[in-house]
């Protein structure tokens, strides 16, 4: 990967498919400078385009995952530089990536470091982390979404104390009011979050992103709306590789008989070692109860491909249903 010179980016993994973002300022609690936020958006356009990286966990240091926008660089800036230029106009890439971002956070999240990490799809922090949005000492008002995306995670009453007091929270009360997702102890949070990671990246990553677009509309339309887009979504994941059970679920058979042989199949031997329903964690069930209608696996037997296929498609399509 690119060297930088505010960040270091790694890949991480037993895969080597998740990327890592660490702030790297820590002379200056990892204050975010407009250098740092432009190679973070130019890393983040790298990872979006490398096929091999499937999440992205973003981190400082133990003392401070960032304490705020670089308050030398903000100083001289006047309102008509502010309002007609790009000024924090790179903060929006981290929103904005298509794939998962995980901010792990440790020590202080303060202002534009607090406005970072909720950009992010998941925060998890350490157990000596403190969030806050201190703008208000300094004359001024969160910038970056602080006053936004805040309320939309711990309410209004504890955002509206959070912005006009300063105040800073632990990450114990921060998981409390769901700003965060899980608190670890510090040593750990950075591995605990590459798991995380791992895990998502494991999964497809056309679905994945479908996931995360569905969850985000949800701050922005009305239940009806999201309601709607949700379902169209799902719709759309039965036209995808990863979606059409039938299809993938037969060729994952047909390699595990070796051939294409299906005659004197056995059903409950496919639906046993079926990749999807053991994900779902439905095979037991799916073979003690069996759809209305129809007899209990095993239904091993001289039977057609087509006679074969039905069977199986109709078993898939309704553990996939009765799921969802």
């Amino acid at each position: 990967m690119a060297c930088y010179e505010h960040i270091l980016v790694e890949r991480k993994g037993e895969k080597q498919n998740v990327a890592l973002i660490t702030l790297n300022r820590p002379k200056a609690f990892n204050a975010l400078c407009d250098g740092l936020m432009k190679e973070v958006s130019n890393a983040l356009d790298s990872m979006e385009n490398d096929s091999g990286i499937g999440a992205i966990v973003i981190t400082g240091s133990e003392r401070a995952f960032a304490a705020g926008a670089d308050i030398k660089e903000m100083k001289d800036r006047r309102f008509e530089e502010c309002y007609s230029g790009n000024f924090l106009n790179h903060w929006n890439r981290v929103s904005s990536c298509k794939k998962p971002v995980i901010a792990a956070v440790n020590g202080y999240a303060l202002g534009g470091g607090c406005e970072l990490a909720m950009m992010c799809d998941i925060i998890y922090a350490g157990d000596k982390a403190k969030f806050g949005q201190p703008e208000i000492n300094l004359g001024t008002i969160p910038g970056a979404g602080g006053t936004q995306r805040l309320i939309r995670s711990v309410g209004k009453s504890k955002a509206m104390e959070m912005c006009l007091t300063g105040n800073q929270i632990t990450s114990e009360e921060a998981e409390k009011f769901g700003l965060v997702s899980k608190v670890f102890p510090a040593a750990e949070l950075v591995d605990e979050a590459i798991k995380s990671a791992e895990k998502i990246a494991s999964h497809s990553q056309l679905i994945v992103a479908m996931c995360k677009e569905a969850v985000n509309n949800a701050y922005e339309m009305s239940l009806t709306e999201g309601l709607h887009f949700e379902k169209r979504l799902f719709h759309t994941t039965f036209a995808t590789a990863c979606g059409s059970c039938y299809q993938l679920e037969l060729t994952a058979i047909y390699r595990i008989k070796g051939c294409f042989e299906v005659y004197n199949f056995n059903v409950y031997f496919w639906v046993k070692h079926s990749r999807l329903l053991r994900q779902l964690a439905h095979s037991e069930d799916l073979l003690r109860c069996p759809p209305a209608g129809h007899e209990p696996c095993l239904l091993s037997s001289s039977v057609s491909i087509q006679e074969g296929r039905e069977s199986v498609q109709l078993m898939l399509y309704w553990a996939v249903f009765t799921v969802y």
